[in-house]
Parts: structure tokens; C-alpha cells; sequence
């Protein structure tokens, strides 16, 4: 029993100087890579690391697939000219060891990104410009006049089938099953048939409360003044209020943020409905207070927390977001820490009588890091979840509460303080541990 305290002794030394010690990190060069408008982009970071974390500085603003895989993918931007999207990566080895890139997504214009505007039964013209149905004169399609030998109406037509009124889906304009109306069939004269219009789109969502990322399905179902109606699965012109909240492609409606959305859709002149979605965030059963205003937020010392739990936030969004694919009891402890350092904005000034309680969720780390397996349980923890990143960057972020953080910490200075048994570092847990006991 000397020989594993004296080893348990070593240990907690090490960690402590782990706990306080600061993280490295260094630059590499910037590369730059190009694509055309509109296609997909895929991206492999030339670094090894164990965690990645991608964000996008600058540009017009894509859908990361996954910012926390190692390799880049996003849809680039439709543009009509040249675009630069600025995008940098955290890559880390451990909480020490942090490499970070910046890369550059050059996107330029492609043809195929031209959307040509179709005609509707407002623009039909005689003669021959190839935006317009015409009346021409063709070898195998009926005309409006005598037969091939005669003489036709019109100047000129097209080398193909000549139609009166729209021949594309995403026209205000049609009739018929196929949105197209032709001239009457025969060798002889024949009249034309009048187009049939867009009248009305009709939105439907079939979940308008969703988590992020999570997916749904919308329709939109055009009428048109001759009572035919016709599902429109793509060129439909999404408005979305915020912008950036929600990803459609085709029928599919993807979850980006938990915020309320306002969803419309238009075709041509022809707008749909509204309909009003609800995104929300829940990790392992637990709802996410919304993102805070930065400025609300930052205004005061201990700034919002709308769930009333005592953890600021914006920390338990990063902690949620952060910890979410990991073991649940990282949550836990990161929570725990947060409520701790709480105490530090309140009460900096009585550092001495606070400290023991702040300290607890770094004893409760350190069982379940360190201690946990010579009690026949589980080593949970692989790396360090109250680091001085989570206190520097992620909690005390502001200049006045990094100020309270720095008096809280410099009141402590000159005292000597004892260590608690190892079974006194799992009691320190805040947190129903049995759970997690195998």
C-alpha cells in the first residue's frame, strides 16, 4: 500500500502541473485551392491530429457537411463572378499541441450557372430568337398557314418543334401535362391553343418543429389558371428569414441552426404561403438555451443564461458542442466547472473561502483520469476538460472577467492547500456518479 500511495502522490503532481500548464500552437502556410460555381467541394487538411474543428472566416457562407472532420466538404456558391472563400482549421494533438491553417477556396463562374429565363405566352414572338416560341416554318411540325410548299407565317422559325407558350418547368406559364402548348396538329391551317398561367404555390412542411440537423421534407404544388396543379421538386427560389438557418436541396429541408424560421416559396412572380418552422437543439436528451446576443451577453460579468442552471449560455452551448460525440461524463464535469467558476465573478474577493469548491470539478477529473481503475472502475476521462483554454478562451473571455478571474487567483497566492484523498475526488463530483460505475 506505500508503494501505490507513493505512486498515486507522483501522479497528482503531474497533473496539477498539467492543469496549469498553457497549450502550444503554431501557423502553417496558407494554401489555396480552386473550383467552378456550384460544385462540391472536398478538401483533406495535410495535418494528423485527433481533433478538427473548421470554421469559414470569410466569403460568401457554405454548409460545412461536418466542420469536425478532418476533411473539408461543402457545396461551393453559385456566383456569376469570382469569389474567394476564406475558411481555417484548428487541428488538435492534445490540449497542449494545436495547429492551425488557413486555406483559400477560389470559385469561379461557370457557364452552366447561367439560368435562362423561358418564354411565357407574354413573349411569344414571330421570328426566330432562339428565348422566344415562334410561329415559323419547319420540315415536320404543324405551322400556322398552308402546308411546306406554301407559304408560312412568320420570318423564320426554329430547326425543330415550333411551340406557342412556355417548354420549362420553372415558367409562370403552361399547358398541358408537359407545361407546353402547341399549335393545333394537321396539315391544314389550325389555331393555336391559349397557354394556361401560374396562379398559386402551395408550402407544405411535414415537420415544422425540428432538432438541428435533423431533416424534413417540403412540396410545393403549383396551380394554374386551367385547374391542373404540378409538384415543383427543384428551381424554386427559396426566402428563408434567417438566411442560413435552413439548406434545401430538392425536397429536402435540413436543420442548420436552432432558431424560428420564416419559409417561403417562389416561382417566377408567384409566391407561396409562409410557414413559420421551430429548430431547437437537443444533445442526449438535454434542450440548448439559444445562442445569446454577444453584446447582451458580454455586458455584464455573468452575462445570460436563460435556463436559470448557472452555467452561462454561450459556455453551455461550446460545452454541449464540443463534448456531444464524446463520453457523456465530459459534459458532466465541464458543467460542473462552469457552475464553480460562476463563483469567481461573483465573489473574486473571497478567493480563500470559495476556493474549495471551485477546485471540485478538477478533483472530480482527476478520479476518473487518474485514480478511477485502482477501485475497479473505469478510466472515463482521456483528456484534459477543465484546461486553461476552457477557463482563458471559452469562460473567462472578456477583459473585465478575465480581470475577477486574475484577482480571484492572486487573493490565493502565499497559501498552502491540501490535497483530498482519492475517494474524496469522486465525492466531489456534483453529478450522480453510479451511472457511469460498470
Amino acid at each position: 500500500m506505500k508503494t501505490v500511495q507513493i505512486i498515486k502522490t507522483v501522479l497528482t503532481a503531474v497533473i496539477l502541473v498539467w492543469i496549469v500548464g498553457g497549450c502550444s500552437s503554431k501557423e502553417i502556410q496558407q494554401e489555396t485551392i480552386e473550383t467552378e460555381s456550384a460544385k462540391e467541394v472536398s478538401y483533406k487538411a495535410p495535418i494528423e491530429a485527433t481533433s478538427y474543428r473548421w470554421r469559414q472566416l470569410s466569403g460568401i457562407e457554405v454548409h460545412i457537411d461536418d466542420p469536425s472532420s478532418r476533411i473539408l466538404r461543402f457545396r461551393a456558391p453559385k456566383v456569376s463572378k469570382e469569389e474567394r472563400l476564406r475558411f481555417e482549421l484548428e487541428a488538435r494533438h492534445d490540449e497542449r499541441n494545436i495547429e492551425r491553417m488557413l486555406l483559400s477556396v477560389i470559385v469561379s463562374a461557370s457557364p452552366s450557372d447561367t439560368v435562362e429565363d423561358n418564354a411565357t405566352s407574354d413573349t411569344n414572338t414571330t421570328g426566330g430568337d432562339d428565348g422566344n416560341a415562334t410561329v415559323g416554318e419547319t420540315d415536320d411540325n404543324t405551322t400556322t398557314g398552308a402546308n411546306n410548299d406554301a407559304n408560312t407565317t412568320g420570318g423564320g422559325g426554329s430547326d425543330d418543334n415550333t411551340t406557342i407558350g412556355s417548354g420549362d418547368d420553372d415558367n409562370s406559364t403552361a399547358g398541358g401535362t408537359d407545361d407546353n402548348v402547341t399549335t393545333g396538329g394537321g396539315d391544314d391551317n389550325t389555331t393555336t391553343t391559349p397557354t394556361a398561367t401560374l396562379t398559386s404555390l402551395n408550402l407544405t412542411v411535414d415537420k415544422t418543429s425540428l432538432n438541428k440537423d435533423e431533416n424534413t421534407t417540403v412540396k410545393v404544388i403549383a396551380t394554374y389558371s386551367d385547374n391542373t396543379t404540378k409538384e415543383f421538386t427543384d428551381k424554386v427560389e427559396w426566402l428563408n428569414t434567417p438566411k442560413d438557418a435552413v439548406a434545401i436541396k430538392g425536397n429536402t429541408l435540413t436543420a442548420l441552426k436552432d432558431v424560428n424560421v420564416t419559409l417561403q416559396a417562389k416561382v417566377g412572380n408567384v409566391l407561396s404561403n409562409k410557414v413559420n418552422l421551430h429548430i431547437y437543439w437537443e444533445v442526449n436528451g438535454h434542450r440548448l438555451p439559444p445562442e445569446p446576443d454577444p453584446k447582451v451577453n458580454d455586458a455584464t460579468l455573468l452575462g445570460v443564461d436563460v435556463n436559470h442552471n448557472d452555467v452561462r449560455d454561450d459556455v453551455e452551448r461550446w460545452i454541449y458542442e464540443a463534448y456531444k460525440d464524446k463520453h457523456p461524463i465530459y459534459i458532466d464535469i465541464a458543467m460542473q466547472a462552469a457552475r464553480g467558476y460562476r463563483l469567481v465573478l461573483e465573489h473574486p474577493e473571497r478567493a480563500k473561502e470559495i476556493h474549495d469548491e471551485v477546485r471540485k470539478a478538477v478533483q472530480c477529473e482527476m478520479y476518473y483520469s487518474l485514480f478511477a481503475d485502482l477501485y475497479n472502475e473505469p478510466l472515463l476521462v482521456k483528456e484534459d476538460i477543465t484546461s486553461k483554454y476552457f477557463r482563458h478562451k471559452i469562460y473567462f473571455n472578456t477583459k473585465k472577467r478575465m480581470e475577477a478571474y486574475i484577482k480571484y487567483d492572486t487573493l490565493l497566492s502565499g497559501d498552502s492547500y491540501t490535497l483530498p484523498s482519492d475517494r474524496e475526488k469522486k465525492a466531489a463530483c456534483d453529478f450522480n456518479t453510479s451511472k457511469y460505475e460498470e
